[in-house]
């Protein structure tokens, strides 16, 4: 029954104003963004380490 209404037009319509609203509030977060943000840190706190902070 879930699985019926997530097709439907008006419930696909919401889910892509929101995922538009969080895309323009800059918060809209992917698995790829996330990785980056994961990578940046342990390069970061590897570089610390390396000199000594």
């Amino acid at each position: 029954m879930l699985d019926a209404a997530s097709r439907s037009p008006g419930v696909r319509e919401q889910r892509l104003e929101q995922i538009r609203a969080a895309i323009a509030s800059g918060t809209y977060e992917t698995p790829e963004k996330l990785e980056s943000a994961v990578d940046r840190l342990l390069a970061s706190l590897a570089a610390e380490e390396a000199s000594g902070n």
